[in-house]
């Protein structure tokens, strides 16, 4: 899947569907709670950027750890670790190191309980 031909076009389709689910949760959740206005749509394209935002940073750590040789067991676990740390320097160091301890926690929680 990595190395593909369709790498490119995976991660597009990805990031429009996590847009997508991003913007489109939080405004169900706006509507839900009767809480909804021309603000609030400013809000959910926000979360739709973040959840695009996200999943294009781990795309590619995954493509650069994996061009640097990281093995295949390692490669995901490292990425997510990655994407945690990059994505919470935003709010300083002890933020990032705590972001990525708990997304690769996480991540290896849902491997041991949901399997590959």
């Amino acid at each position: 899947m990595l190395l593909s031909k369709n790498f490119t076009k995976l991660t597009t389709e990805n990031i429009g569907n996590l847009f997508l689910f991003g913007f489109g949760s939080k405004f169900l959740s706006k509507i839900i709670k009767k809480k909804y206005s021309l603000y609030d749509l400013r809000s959910c394209i926000r979360t739709g950027g973040e959840f695009a935002k996200h999943s294009l940073i781990y795309s590619l750590n995954l493509l650069t750890l994996s061009k640097l040789g990281i093995t295949p067991f390692l490669l995901p676990i490292s990425s997510t670790f990655l994407t945690g740390f990059l994505l919470g320097l935003k709010n300083g160091m002890n933020y990032a190191s705590r972001s990525a301890i708990i997304n690769s926690s996480s991540f290896i929680m849902k491997a041991l309980v949901f399997g590959n």
